[in-house]
Parts: C-alpha cells; sequence; structure tokens
C-alpha cells in the first residue's frame, strides 16, 4: 500500500512539472493599458478587451472608484483591431447629481498597431458613438469624420477626462473640456427626459444613414428632427449648469457644429445660408419657416433676431440690419458681425423669434478674408461708460456693405454704419438720431457727414438712405481697377468733429488717420 502510495505521489508530482513546464513554454508576453470607464468615473464596471470578430483577449477587470481600470493585453492581439467594453457600475449624473445611476455600456474601437507600453484608453461616450459606426460598417476614419460633423470634435481615447462636476487637481484645460463633452450627453440626457442609453442606441443610427445628425424615424420613439440643435442646447446648457465646476469660460469650448434646423410648438425653423458662409462683416442668409402640423410654409410672420456673442468675460451683441418676408415661407436676414466665433474666442447665439416662439442657433462665424469688412473710428470727447463703469470713446463700426462696377470703369461704394450705446446696443448711424453719452447730456448727431476717397485727399460725400437707415452710398469713384487691389477711405464727421481710426479717438496720436480705411479688389461688371 505505501509503495502505491509512494508511485501515485510521483505520478503527481512528475504531472505537476510537466504541467508547469508546458505552461512556461505557452505563455505569451503581454502589455499593460490603463485607462478609464468614464461617464463621469464609472464604479465598479467590468471591462473586457475583445476583437473585431468579438472573441475576448483580456479580462475581465474592474474600475476603482475614480472609473481607472488596467488590463494586460496579449502582444499578439495588439496589431489587430481591439474593442474595449464596459458593463455594469455606478456614476453620479454630472446634469443633475444625482448619485449611483446605474452606467450604461461603453466602449471603444482601438486601431490595430495603436497600442504600446504606456497606452492608455479610456471609454465614454463619444468613443462608444464612434466604435458603434464602425460596427455598422464604416471606417475608423470615417466614423470619426462622421463624428466630427455632427458633434464639432474628435473623441482621443488617450486623453484622460476629468469629472467636470469635482475636477482634479491640476487637471490641464484640454482634460477638463474632455470631461465637460461627456457631462454633455448627460444634459441633453435631462433636457430631452431621456436616457443616455436611448441615445446612444439611436445616435450612431442617425448617423450612419446620411453622416448628418438630422433625427432618426419614427421621430417620436427614436431622435427628434432638431436632435443636433437640441446637442447643441445641451452643451451651453451644460457651461451654465450649477453643477458644472470646470470653470471653462466660453472661449474654451471649442467649436459648436452649428445644426440648422430647430422646433418649436408650433413651427420647424430651418436657417438657410446664403451664397457665403457666416463671417464678420455682412452676412446674409434666409430663416424657412414651415408648420409642424402639417408641413406648410409659413408666410406673414413676425420674425425677430437676436444674435449675441459670449466671451470669456462678457457678452455683445451686434448690428442687425433687415428682415424680410420673402412670402414664401422664407424670411431674408441681414447680420453685420462685429467678430468672428470660435476657439479661442468665444461663441455665437442667434435667437429667432417666430410669432412669440423662439429658436436657438449657433453660426459658425468666421473671420473676414481678403477684402476689409469692417473698420472703427471713434473720438476722444464722444464717450460711453464701459464694463469698469468708466468712461471711454464710443465705438462706430462701419461695414463694408458692397462695391461694384458702374459702366465706364467707374464704382458704386456702399457702407453701413453703426454706433454703439452699450455692449448690448449698436443702433444705426443717421442724422437726428439721439445717443447716450457719458456726460451728463445726451448726443444729439447733427450735423452727419459720410465721406467716401480713393486716395485720402479727395473726397465726395456719401448719399445717406433716409428711408433705410445706417446706409450710405456713393457713385462715380475713380481710381480703381477690376482684380486689382485698391482703398477706400470713408471719413465719419459728427457735429464738425472728424472720427479718427485708433482705440483713443486722438487724432495726435502717432499713425492716427481721421478716416477708415478698406482694401478693396473691385470685380468687372
Amino acid at each position: 500500500m505505501k509503495v502505491k502510495n509512494s508511485f501515485r505521489l510521483l505520478v503527481l508530482l512528475m504531472s505537476g512539472f510537466i504541467a508547469a513546464c508546458g505552461s512556461s513554454n505557452t505563455s505569451e508576453p503581454t502589455t499593460a493599458i490603463t485607462g478609464s470607464i468614464f461617464q463621469g468615473p464609472v464604479n465598479g464596471a467590468s471591462v473586457t478587451v475583445k476583437k473585431a470578430d468579438g472573441s475576448a483577449v483580456a479580462g475581465p477587470v474592474t474600475t476603482g472608484s475614480d472609473g481607472s481600470y488596467s488590463i494586460s493585453i496579449p502582444d499578439s492581439a495588439l496589431s489587430g483591431d481591439l474593442v474595449f467594453e464596459s458593463a455594469g457600475g455606478t456614476f453620479t449624473d454630472e446634469a443633475t447629481g444625482t448619485t449611483d445611476v446605474a452606467a450604461v455600456a461603453l466602449s471603444a474601437h482601438i486601431s490595430g498597431g495603436a497600442l504600446s507600453s504606456g497606452g492608455a484608453v479610456h471609454v465614454t461616450p463619444c468613443t462608444t458613438i464612434v466604435q458603434k459606426l464602425v460596427a455598422l460598417g464604416k471606417t475608423k476614419t470615417e466614423a470619426e469624420t462622421a463624428f466630427g460633423t455632427a458633434f464639432g470634435f474628435i473623441p482621443d481615447s488617450t486623453l484622460a477626462p476629468t469629472d467636470a462636476t469635482n475636477p482634479a487637481t491640476g487637471a490641464s484645460d484640454e482634460q477638463k473640456l474632455a470631461g465637460s463633452r461627456v457631462a454633455v450627453f448627460s444634459q441633453l440626457a435631462k433636457d430631452m427626459d431621456e436616457s443616455q442609453s436611448h441615445l446612444l442606441e439611436h445616435l450612431p443610427e442617425d448617423l450612419e444613414d446620411d453622416g448628418i445628425l438630422n433625427g432618426l424615424p419614427p421621430y417620436e420613439l427614436h431622435l427628434p428632427e432638431d436632435i443636433g440643435n437640441k446637442y447643441e442646447l445641451a452643451v451651453v446648457n451644460f457651461l451654465n449648469n450649477t453643477n458644472n465646476k470646470s470653470g471653462l469660460t466660453p472661449d474654451k469650448i471649442g467649436t459648436l457644429p452649428f445644426s440648422k434646423t430647430a422646433l418649436t410648438t408650433t413651427y420647424k425653423v430651418t436657417y438657410v445660408e446664403g451664397s457665403m458662409k457666416a463671417m464678420q462683416g455682412k452676412t446674409t442668409f434666409k430663416i424657412s419657416v414651415t408648420k409642424r402640423s402639417d408641413g406648410a410654409a409659413a408666410p406673414g410672420l413676425t420674425v425677430t433676431l437676436a444674435p449675441l456673442m459670449h466671451m470669456a468675460a462678457y457678452s455683445h451683441v451686434t448690428p442687425i440690419d433687415s428682415i424680410t418676408d420673402d412670402g414664401d415661407g422664407a424670411y431674408t436676414c441681414v447680420v453685420y458681425y462685429l467678430m468672428a466665433g470660435g476657439p479661442t474666442m468665444g461663441y455665437w447665439e442667434l435667437t429667432v423669434g417666430v410669432n412669440g416662439e423662439t429658436a436657438t442657433f449657433y453660426p459658425a462665424v468666421g473671420m473676414s478674408m481678403g477684402d476689409t469688412t469692417k473698420v472703427t473710428l471713434k473720438h476722444k470727447d464722444d464717450t460711453i461708460p464701459n464694463m469698469m463703469g468708466t468712461l471711454s470713446p464710443r465705438a462706430y463700426p462701419l461695414f463694408k456693405e458692397a462695391l461694384t462696377a458702374e459702366t465706364g470703369g467707374a464704382y458704386t461704394f456702399k457702407a453701413f454704419v453703426t454706433s454703439q450705446e452699450s455692449m448690448t446696443s449698436f443702433p444705426k448711424l443717421f442724422s437726428g438720431i439721439v445717443l447716450s453719452s457719458g456726460t451728463t447730456s445726451e448726443l444729439t448727431v447733427n450735423p452727419l457727414s459720410v465721406q467716401a476717397s480713393t486716395d485720402g485727399t479727395t473726397w465726395t460725400a456719401m448719399t445717406e438712405d433716409t428711408v433705410n437707415e445706417g446706409h450710405f452710398s456713393v457713385s462715380g469713384l475713380t481710381g480703381l481697377s477690376s482684380g486689382v487691389a485698391g482703398t477706400v477711405y470713408v471719413k465719419l464727421t459728427i457735429n464738425g468733429n472728424d472720427y479718427v481710426d485708433n482705440a483713443t479717438g486722438d487724432s495726435t496720436a502717432a499713425g492716427a488717420h481721421i478716416y477708415a480705411t478698406f482694401n478693396v479688389t473691385p470685380g468687372g461688371m
């Protein structure tokens, strides 16, 4: 019996030795990848890494309370595309502050060869939409392009987002922005009274069919036609949400995608770009209005515009010229933008009133290119209170409206001239207007003179349009040639004072001119 038992023990020891040798020979080197599951930090989520065919190659591992994880992936799997997936876990909803909310399933598609030692994969609702687009048949590049068009940025799975409601000490603006972009989906779900699970299910489907975020029929069950507009509203709403502790200002939130359809209670309102996109200076566009009940065009409505530029420290409006009812449900609008928007600047908001209901757009206003579109003149004795409560020279923005060729080689130049009463008021300038002043008396503009020149010496009076206020024109301008860069100078004289092209309005300052300079390149007939 003792011999038999000794033999059995020897067999077991030999088997273990052989198994150990076999395991050593077949083990494979791995690479540790770290990251986070982030819908807000997701605690207790299970993380698995799979090949594109769905077979698991690593995990599951569980995230910590900060959403972080570490997972070891066989080196042989790194050359192919991988999908990181999470399941379960809880997080604190950023928009509402509700704790222990069940997290949705999140994922990220990682291209083959993109991971190496020290690599990181942060899985968010943004990466999930890209991954689902890939699963629907798009390439990774196509999926990222579609996402970028719809949302205004491309998600970076290597960038660690920080919780927008409780940013990590020392977090960069890029990390804060990444965390805020995740929180926007929480805000969007709150605004729409929907679940994030519902949104992440249908947003990729909406993008997959035509590459545009324009709703998914049946709209009442899936996504409304103005889902893109609702996303932009959610960006702004979370920026102003008291739960948002990121400290990001409007100049830091990046580019809004500018969806062009919004729904009010009664109407479908569509922003229709003109031949030129919105830009600093004169911008012409249409607002198309149809009835939601039957899709019929809706002419004869009262349409209003309220553009507002949101910047880091303050907001300001911009001059509006005209709104014309075209009679077919479209309304032609002319706005003169004081400045461009975008990263480092801020964003433009355009509120459109339609018979008392409102639709809000976020137009991408670009910088002017080529010809000068706007100049500003001031006078040191014409002042208004500034943001600090002290007095500063009032701004008179002058805009190029048009430069057209006449028969015989001369040109007609038209300008739109405005004034400033505050950062929220830029009225059209005309003879007899009474403007608020920084002194005890108001400023009555009378007389008013606007003159033009092509050499800065010989001046011709511009005719004031007494019906369409703020518009001035001059015909017969010589000294310009089609296709050749030239200059049109404009002099503004109010109550006998010539206005100056510098910040102080002081004509004695070095380099100051008592006129505005428009660089122009005329076209032919």
